[in-house]
């Protein structure tokens, strides 16, 4: 099954619109993220600390601009 999936294709044709859709957000490495909140959406990209995540997870819950954000 593994041989055949490789063989038809499918997991390129899956992976080229995967790249499409992060390049439509900006993003040309790994790992990104996206954070929609409200209408609004942040991103945060490469390795990063998790206090930073979390920084940015509690100002988009309570309804601010994450730090850093553009």
């Amino acid at each position: 099954a593994l041989t055949e999936c490789l063989q038809s294709g499918r997991p390129e044709e899956r992976i080229a619109a995967d790249v499409a859709e992060a390049q439509q957000f900006g993003f040309n490495g790994t790992p990104s993220f996206r954070m929609v909140a409200d209408g609004a959406d942040y991103s945060l990209i490469g390795a990063l600390p998790l206090e930073q995540f979390t920084a940015a997870l509690d100002a988009m819950l309570a309804g601010e601009e994450p730090p850093g954000a553009p």
